[in-house]
């Protein structure tokens, strides 16, 4: 525990390699480009938003159709069936 605060003791005794006079109006000059870059793509909004939409739409319609068509077939379930439908091979080729 000494060895660490003596280390720590020339450390806070050492000169800074670089000075931070010019960091603040740095970060602020960040944060105002990243701004102004995010206001300019800000015509994309609509876009992602009807994108976004699309894809929810659609995405349901599948899911609908898929499920009433699922639900429609009757499914028999046998240990001993010679084409169980809940086999790998049928599960993954579609032959159901």
């Amino acid at each position: 525990m000494k060895r660490l605060d003596s280390l720590l003791g020339q450390l806070a005794a050492a000169p800074s390699d670089r000075t931070l006079d010019q960091l603040e109006p740095k970060v602020w000059r960040k944060i105002t480009a990243d701004r102004q870059a995010r206001a300019q793509l800000g015509f994309l909004t609509p876009l992602r938003a009807a994108a976004v939409g699309v894809a929810l739409v659609s995405g349901g319609l599948i899911g609908a159709t898929t499920a009433s068509a699922s639900r429609d077939s009757i499914h028999e379930i046998s240990v001993f069936s010679a084409t169980p439908d809940l086999a790998p091979s049928t599960l993954l080729e579609g032959l159901g």
